[in-house]
């Protein structure tokens, strides 16, 4: 999953422009939400386009947010 998440996360840090920072934003939460919760069967069909409020694994976060830090150090 790391690395996974490592390749689809270079180009978006990549090409990160200051001047629109809300096309970075929404490509970043696109990334997020390609990863399913563990427990589907917690979600109902009606919140599925919500699912972001209700289950997204932590560790998907976790290490985006690493990859992000060690972009902004460089």
């Amino acid at each position: 999953m790391k690395e996974e998440i490592s390749v689809q996360l270079h180009p978006v840090l990549t090409t990160y422009d200051s001047t629109a920072p809300q096309v970075t934003a929404d490509e970043l939460r696109n990334l997020w939400l390609q990863f399913e919760p563990k427990r589907m069967d917690a979600i109902k069909a009606e919140s599925r386009e919500q699912q972001e409020t209700v289950g997204i694994p932590v560790p998907v976060l976790k290490t985006i947010g690493k990859g992000i830090g060690k972009v902004a150090r460089k």
